[in-house]
């Protein structure tokens, strides 16, 4: 497995956790509601960005964010 499908694995686990759509975890999380769709479509994260999004990952298996 890659790393991209990894981190996507994770955040569908985390979307599926909180009960949270993919456009509104994206916009949460990143300000963009197509995030998740565009990497299930084969986008490529920045390291900043996949730091951005562990952190918010954290936080809702936390219950920090809904």
């Amino acid at each position: 497995m890659t790393k991209k499908a990894t981190i996507l694995d994770e955040i569908e686990k985390v979307m599926d956790l909180a009960g949270m759509s993919a456009s509104r975890f994206g916009y949460l999380c990143v300000g963009d509601p197509a995030f998740v769709n565009k990497l299930r479509g084969g986008r490529v994260m920045r390291d900043s960005t996949a730091k951005k999004v562990a952190l918010f990952m954290d936080n809702i298996t936390r219950g920090d964010v809904i």
